[in-house]
């Protein structure tokens, strides 16, 4: 079983981490930035195309921050980093397997935000009722989305199949639940502050969030 995560220490060491990397990271924002102007471009030119490339667009972006996520996870063994990393998951096999587990991720979250849809319409009606199953939807969905968090960890590191990396998220998450709540709240709220100044402090806190989350999963499988 993994050591203890604790909140404040997990969140200083990734800030420290972050030292050093910020332009790997900054590179793969760029990369990611380009081509989605690139594909708006196109979009704005071919007008009956806006749907496909619109998708396509999506893809990519999501395939790419699968990379960074990637780079995070190298910075957190003190690994080299590098912007070109944030290309791995656009090899087929593995851009498959990230596709998968974050449907998989999105299917085994819809019953709870279910319940959240069914407490607000229900709250038209009696308002205790709406209340109550609300609050039960919302901790239910903080709960199992901490619980299958770092199934897209598992896949852009070991390439393990999608399935296994849910399971294996859900095991090593077991012990450390509110932990990883409370590491999250915290640096929700430090990223949030951040972004105030004219977002200037977002130079430090995006880049240190990949490292967090990579770090965390680090943490996780010991």
């Amino acid at each position: 079983m993994a050591a203890n995560i604790p909140v404040w220490d997990s969140i200083v060491e990734s800030w420290n981490k972050t030292y050093g990397v910020k332009g790997s990271f900054w590179a793969a924002f760029a990369i990611m930035i380009a081509i989605a102007i690139g594909f708006g471009i196109i979009e704005g030119l071919i007008p009956r195309t806006a749907a496909i490339v619109s998708a396509l667009s999506s893809l990519i972006a999501f395939l790419l921050r699968a990379g960074t996520i990637y780079m995070g996870i190298l910075r957190a063994r003190n690994a080299p980093v590098s912007y070109q990393q944030v290309f791995r998951a656009m090899r087929f096999d593995l851009g498959l397997k990230v596709v998968i587990v974050y449907i998989l991720q999105v299917l085994i979250s819809i019953p709870f935000i279910a319940i959240i849809v069914i407490g607000v319409i229900a709250g038209a009606w009696n308002a205790i009722i709406g209340i109550i199953l609300g609050l039960v939807g919302a901790i239910s969905l903080i709960y199992i989305s901490v619980r299958i968090a770092f199934g897209m960890c598992y896949v852009v590191d070991k390439e393990t199949g999608p399935w296994n990396a849910i399971k294996l998220s859900f095991k090593v998450t077991r012990d450390h639940v509110w932990s990883l709540i409370g590491v999250f709240l915290l640096f929700f709220c430090l990223f949030v502050i951040s972004a105030i100044p004219l977002g200037i402090g977002l130079i430090w806190t995006l880049p240190c969030s990949f490292v967090l989350y990579g770090l965390l999963y680090q943490k996780l499988i010991g």
